[in-house]
């Protein structure tokens, strides 16, 4: 498996919901002063709802994965040993022969 970071996750799927959330409350509401120019704002506005609730399941996810002791930092694989050769190997140089 990659680098997973929850806390990154956390953040950006509780901001994501967030946002998500208030455009459909502000295409549902009754009052268009706001946004202007969608055809269907009831459909928009459902659609809106369900991304927030896909960015809430990501969010419950990090969530517990950070409860159970599997978050933090998850770039301290790229100071492994095996990945360091990688990172430190000289470039080919002998390009268009």
């Amino acid at each position: 498996m990659g680098v997973v970071s929850p806390p990154c996750c956390a953040v950006f799927s509780f901001a994501g919901a967030l946002f998500l959330l208030l455009m459909g409350l502000l295409l549902s509401s009754s009052s268009h002063v706001y946004v202007k120019g969608v055809p269907d704002a009831e459909e928009a506005a459902r659609t809106c709802y369900k991304g927030a609730a896909l960015y809430g399941g990501t969010l419950a996810v990090s969530v517990l994965l950070l409860a159970r002791g599997r978050g933090g930092g998850g770039y301290e694989d790229l100071d492994s040993s095996e990945s360091r050769g990688l990172l430190l190997r000289d470039p080919p140089t002998n390009y268009g022969t």
